[in-house]
């Protein structure tokens, strides 16, 4: 994360000088190095106009690292702008957990979109959890990115009765 705000301001200004630039290849190079957190908050501070615009420019790969990372109110924007052929590529890119993760998250009218451009075996998955069990996971990535740790937790969930499903 960054250290300070005076840092992230920095990021943000040479964010907005290169769109107006229009230096997109420079841009999405800023991006490359940087951890899926920290660019996760560059995309959340940009702003509504400016986060389609940037998320886009990110290799598929890193694109779903970053999705994962951004807050659901976001993560809705993003969806709701997605062509369909977008959103499957970034559900492609998901793990399973962080799929499950983000259909818990939103409104029922995003998770049908959603489960309809997942593949059969991960909307099968997805829905199996969402029915059965409470899937809780706890990840901490280090800064430097070369250590990390996941702790999964399972266990049983109480029925819904309107959890949507999608077979």
């Amino acid at each position: 994360m960054f250290d300070h705000q005076e840092e992230l301001d920095e990021y943000l200004e040479k964010i907005e000088e290169l769109i107006k630039n229009k230096q997109y290849a420079r841009l999405r190079d800023l991006f490359l190095p940087m951890e899926p957190a920290d660019i996760a908050l560059l995309l959340e501070e940009a702003g509504g106009e400016q986060m389609p615009l940037l998320y886009r420019l990110l290799p598929k790969e890193l694109a779903a690292e970053v999705f994962v990372e951004l807050e659901s109110d976001s993560q809705e924007m993003l969806i709701n702008g997605f062509s369909n052929t977008e959103l499957k590529e970034v559900l492609d890119e998901l793990y399973l957990d962080d799929a499950v993760d983000i259909v818990e998250e939103m409104p029922a009218s995003v998770v049908i979109r959603i489960l309809d451009k997942a593949t059969p075996e991960m909307r099968k998955s997805i829905n199996e959890i969402l029915q059965y069990l409470s899937l809780i996971h706890i990840s901490e990535p280090t800064r430097l990115g070369m250590i990390s740790y996941a702790v999964f937790c399972l266990k049983k969930k109480k029925t819904k009765k309107n959890t949507p499903t999608w077979d």
